[in-house]
């Protein structure tokens, strides 16, 4: 069992036809041949050219990195390129208009650089291009060149043959709906990246991190969030680990791809939260705000395991709360920009909890794996914990909640969670967790195990309460499809997490070569 923070997607192929229909006027429209080479070089670093010729005057559309410098070359006619909005969040959908020479055609490159497109670790490595998007009745032949591949293991979509040492691909129509137009490798190397070591000592921790050697900036930067996020932690929580461990890991399919951000082993939490935290090396590429995030949600998780708290998938959904609650609120008092994160992770919640009329208790037994339902789970984990903190007191309030753990003893199912909530509450809040669809919940009575209620949340049970049905999975299910037309969370955590971390640039002009 790993406890991890995941991607919160529904329905991404959807959402990306529907980018795709985005074009705009123009009085002719030209079918231009596009001839995409990405060569990566030994560092993971990439460059990217887009050979571009056709016939006849007019314009079409294609997806262009809003955050580089485009570099523009014309050998025939002449180009000009207008950008505009696109629902991908790093991404221009920019218009190109096209002049043929006296021959009737026109030919130009445009080439731009692409950090990171190779992301190694030992003798494996990973590849994802940038978002190779253009008109769908336009074919895009796409050619890749990587360094010291070996035996590819994994790929999405497949080569359809090989050219002079690149992998070569066709992108056309519906290929542009697999993960936003981009092609995905995954791939063993015939030499490997060498893997080192770094530490510092905070506010009585060791915080350690083992990384490739090609992302050392990355990995110290990791060891000072987690080290500026110590203090925090400490009056939250009030213990003090004497070790702190960190890892990467690449995001290959069988480790959750790019929609797991970090885990930590479950078998890690119940031996006290020793660790490692095991961070995705993607997270190099996603936008600003969820490495920082993702450091603390994993470090969320170590400390409830330190506390008390087991791991197992009765309270899976109090520890996926807890974590991205106080990883979003800690966040803030470090200055870190989550604004956005937060809005669409609230609107979210509690767009879900109105779909499901509040009987969110489908998470008192942890959807683990279930591609449909968990994603649901993380929302619904969130809602309560937000729900209850906004009311008692925020991260006082979960102090009170650590501070109740401890003095409980060890957590290890949703009664053991509704008692210590209760018991930082000052009040019994049984009775909403059966309104939210819990099953045998019983009343807290300001002791460890069973008694009667005292009062609180609610003083009699509501009616119809004892009769609560589960919710249904083909409800769920339907549920799901209603919730992607308007939850916006999706289109920023779809666009922005698979994009390098970097701020958003106002506009990416094209110079001449």
């Amino acid at each position: 069992m790993q406890f991890r923070r995941t991607l919160l997607v529904l329905l991404i192929a959807t959402f990306i036809l529907s980018s795709l229909r985005i074009t705009y006027a123009s009085p002719n429209r030209v079918v231009p041949s596009i001839n995409v080479y990405i060569l990566v070089q030994e560092n993971g670093n990439a460059t990217v050219y887009y050979n571009i010729t056709g016939s006849g005057s007019g314009s079409f559309w294609i997806f262009l990195p809003k955050n580089e410098t485009i570099i523009g070359r014309t050998f025939e006619g002449e180009f000009s390129i207008i950008n505009h909005t696109s629902s991908f969040y790093f991404y221009y959908n920019s218009t190109v208009n096209v002049k043929p020479s006296k021959n009737g055609r026109f030919s130009f490159q445009l080439k731009y650089k692409f950090p990171f497109a190779s992301i190694m670790a030992d003798y494996n490595g990973w590849f994802m291009s940038p978002a190779l998007i253009t008109e769908p009745r336009i074919k895009m032949t796409v050619f890749i060149r990587i360094p010291y591949l070996k035996r590819i293991t994994l790929e999405e979509p497949t080569h359809v043959g090989k050219k002079d040492g690149y992998l070569v691909y066709i992108l056309q129509g519906q290929m542009y709906a697999q993960l936003g137009g981009r092609i995905t490798i995954e791939y063993d190397m015939s030499v490997p990246t060498q893997l080192t070591k770094y530490s510092e000592k905070h506010d009585g921790t060791v915080v350690r991190i083992e990384y490739p050697v090609y992302y050392s900036s990355f990995a110290k930067k990791t060891v000072r969030i987690a080290a500026q996020a110590l203090p925090y932690f400490r009056d939250i929580f009030g213990v003090t680990p004497g070790l702190l461990e960190f890892r990467f890991y690449l995001p290959k399919r069988a480790l959750g791809g790019i929609g797991t951000l970090g885990f930590v082993r479950g078998s890690d939490i119940n031996v006290g939260g020793k660790g490692p935290i095991q961070l995705n090396l993607a997270l190099m590429r996603y936008a600003p705000g969820y490495h920082e995030t993702t450091i603390l949600h994993e470090m969320v998780h170590m400390y409830l395991g330190i506390i008390g708290v087991e791991a197992n998938n009765n309270v899976r959904w109090f520890h996926e709360g807890m974590a991205e609650y106080v990883s979003m609120e800690i966040a803030e008092k470090m200055g870190i920009r989550v604004k956005d994160i937060k809005e669409t992770l609230d609107n979210a919640s509690k767009q879900l909890y109105r779909q499901l009329g509040g009987n969110i208790g489908f998470i008192e037994e942890w959807p683990e794996n279930n591609e449909l339902l968990e994603p649901q789970a993380y929302v619904a984990s969130y809602y309560i914990i937000k729900y209850l903190s906004d009311k008692y007191g925020g991260l006082d309030y979960v102090s009170k909640v650590a501070k109740a753990i401890k003095n409980y003893g060890t957590i290890a199912s949703t009664q053991d969670v509704v008692n210590v909530l209760s018991e930082a509450a000052g009040t019994d809040l049984s009775g909403l967790f059966r309104k939210w669809g819990f099953h045998d919940v019983k009343p807290w009575t300001g002791n460890k195990g069973e008694g009667e209620k005292t009062g609180g949340e609610e003083k009699k049970p509501e009616k119809g309460e004892k009769q609560l049905l589960e919710t249904s999975r083909s409800t769920l299910i339907t549920i799901a499809v209603v919730l992607a037309g308007t939850a916006a969370f999706l289109v920023y955590i779809l666009n922005a997490r698979i994009t390098r971390e970097v701020e958003i640039a106002l506009s990416s002009p094209i110079i001449p070569e």
